[in-house]
C-alpha cells in the first residue's frame, strides 16, 4: 500500500526518488480497523508508522493516514 506519508518521507530530500519503484516507498504497517473504532485508538497505531485500514465487515471502507487524522482534527476546530 503506498500513501501520502510515503510519498512525502521519499520525496522531500530528494524528489528524484518519486521515479523510484512502488515498492521501495510503499508501507507495510497497517492495521486492520471496524468502523466504530474510537478516534484515539488510532494515535498508537500511526505513532508506530502503521496505516490503518477501514473495515465494515468484510467491505473495504477506507484507509487513514497521520494527514487524514490531522485534516480531520482541522475540521472540528471550525
Amino acid at each position: 500500500m503506498i500513501d501520502e506519508s510515503g510519498l512525502l518521507l521519499a520525496a522531500v530530500d530528494d524528489e528524484t526518488r518519486l521515479r523510484q519503484p512502488v515498492r521501495d516507498v510503499m508501507s507495510t504497517r497497517r492495521h486492520t480497523m471496524g468502523v466504530r473504532t474510537l478516534v484515539r485508538e488510532l494515535l498508537p497505531l500511526l505513532d508506530k508508522g502503521f496505516v490503518s485500514i477501514v473495515m465494515d465487515g468484510e467491505e473495504f471502507i477506507g484507509l487513514i493516514t497521520r494527514i487524514d487524522l490531522l485534516n480531520h482534527l482541522r475540521r472540528k476546530l471550525r
